[in-house]
């Protein structure tokens, strides 16, 4: 690491809060844990929007679908060159979550001239609340910013994907890769906790700076951990075969369970090294990331020559709950993003206005 990084100084008013649950901070679950992935969007959302002065535009019938459903399932949606996110700071949490229960949704509010809002209205039609609609144009300031908002966001989605697939398969995380993949994350765990509560600057430096090294080698061991489950499902499956079906069931719930938890350890790395002001390693950390993500998705492999998660999918026996075609829509989905053809041009920023305005 350069003597530049190593000087690199934290402001005294950022303040440290990534495990602040009691999940978060005891449990021994982390899929109990808050949502780190939900918790970095919103970081970057209110990192986007703050201080902008975004126009109002005129709700058009396709953003009322497209912000509806953002506001269903808590994240933002991107659609080819736009963007729609969600300004957490305006917007209840209780109004999220009617939302997310179907109690909530939107139609068009006639109260404002050129029909800049929509409204929020309840089961039985009555009027909630409104909301309105801005657009932050893509700048060369802005550009990284609403680009990794639109990664995360797909990730977001594939972790729920993921979720699913863990949930109704009912796989699980054995012993020894729990040892491998998840004993460092909790040991990283602790060390942010300390941090969270240490005064000393460079006390609290250590712990992170620990942390970061214990993440990075839980990361490290699940990118190696599906390169060797990649060699043992395509043994299995690389001949027109009957196969061992419960073993390659097992190989593909293990890759399911190291997706995730890369996906979450990224999200926290991210926020450490933006707290200590480590831009580059940041950067750095989420391109590795971005690669091998890019890989299992596009890279052909093994005697069919077609993607890991393609082949995943070609054998994916799916619960009667789950969508069959799960692992091809977030190869459909995650592809372009991670590829950058998906530029964003545009963000458009949901939020809530008070009445009076």
């Amino acid at each position: 690491m350069s003597e530049e990084r190593k000087n690199i100084q934290i402001a005294p008013d950022k303040a440290l809060k990534i495990f602040v649950s009691d999940a978060d901070l005891y449990s021994m679950d982390i899929r109990a844990m808050s949502d780190f992935l939900a918790n970095r969007i919103s970081s970057l959302t209110l990192d986007l929007i703050d201080g902008i002065s975004a126009p109002l535009v005129p709700f058009q019938p396709a953003d009322l679908a497209i912000a509806e459903q953002a506001l269903r399932n808590g994240r933002p949606v991107v659609k080819g060159e736009y963007e729609y996110l969600l300004d957490f700071d305006s917007l209840p949490k209780e109004i999220l979550k009617k939302f997310k229960e179907g109690k909530y949704k939107l139609g068009t509010s006639k109260q404002v001239k050129d029909n800049l809002r929509a409204v929020i209205v309840d089961e039985s039609g009555t009027r909630v609340k409104d909301i309105t609609l801005k657009r932050e144009k893509r700048t060369t300031a802005n550009a990284d910013s609403m680009q990794g908002l639109a990664i995360q966001a797909q990730l977001k989605q594939m972790d729920a994907k993921l979720d699913a697939i863990l949930e109704l398969q009912g796989y699980q995380i054995d012993f020894a890769r729990n040892q491998a993949l998840v004993a460092p994350f909790f040991n990283a765990r602790d060390r942010v906790v300390h941090a969270q509560s240490e005064e000393d600057p460079q006390l609290r430096r250590k712990y992170l700076d620990e942390a970061v090294a214990m993440i990075e080698e839980a990361m490290n061991n699940a990118y190696l951990d599906i390169e060797t489950l990649k060699t043992r499902f395509l043994r299995l499956t690389n001949w027109p075969v009957p196969f061992r079906e419960a073993r390659v069931n097992q190989y593909i719930g293990y890759i399911t369970q190291d997706l995730q938890l890369l996906a979450r350890y990224n999200g926290i790395l991210q926020q450490i090294l933006d707290f200590l002001g480590k831009q580059s390693d940041k950067q750095d950390a989420f391109e590795k990331y971005r690669s091998f993500m890019l890989g299992f998705y596009t890279n052909a492999v093994g005697r069919k020559q077609l993607p890991l998660a393609i082949q995943i999918h070609n054998v994916f026996d799916a619960s009667q709950a789950l969508d069959k075609n799960v692992w091809k829509t977030m190869t459909d989905e995650l592809v372009p993003v991670l590829q950058g053809t998906a530029t964003i041009q545009e963000a458009l920023i949901i939020t809530m206005e008070d009445d009076t305005q």
